[in-house]
């Protein structure tokens, strides 16, 4: 770690986009969507890497469905996205999450939810040896009317205490 370099323009460019994401994640905590989708930079920004395009993708999905209309295209790419090879599985969660909340207020919702839950069983098998743990993950990921994709400054509920 002492070797790696934490300046220069990559990482200028990274935290700037991660910052942005950070604003438009806050907008849509509020309930300012539109707002949200205009500040989200796009998937190809500079300094994007593909766990920040994952987690912009979950906040662009859970937007433009606060926003009463989720495109077609967008849903592609969410879909891709959690159907893909095993990689930044927590972000993968996030946008398996705004797929199962932005496909509620429509019919068939429960394939969406049920996929979702699925996922979410997955992941909480892994830790299987640490019950509370366990417990703690399924209960974050799956509680009725709170999305994961938008882990929000301002939560709901605070996340499980674990001992």
């Amino acid at each position: 770690m002492a070797r790696l370099d934490a300046t220069g323009e990559v990482v200028v460019a990274r935290v700037k986009v991660r910052a942005a994401q950070a604003r438009a994640q806050l907008l849509l905590a509020q309930g300012e969507a539109a707002k949200a989708l205009q500040g989200l930079p796009a998937d190809d920004a500079v300094g994007m890497n593909d766990e920040m395009r994952m987690r912009g993708v979950a906040l662009r999905v859970a937007a433009e469905a606060a926003s009463g209309r989720l495109r077609p295209e967008t849903e592609c790419v969410a879909e891709a996205i959690v159907e893909a090879a095993p990689g930044h599985a927590i972000a993968k969660l996030e946008v398996s999450a705004a797929l199962s909340m932005a496909a509620a207020p429509r019919s068939g919702a429960g394939s969406a939810r049920d996929a979702h839950l699925a996922r979410v069983g997955t992941m909480a098998s892994t830790l299987q040896s640490m019950p509370l743990q366990q417990a703690a993950f399924e209960a974050w990921w799956t509680t009725a009317g709170r999305s994961r994709a938008v882990p929000s400054p301002l939560p709901a509920s605070d996340p499980p205490v674990l001992p």
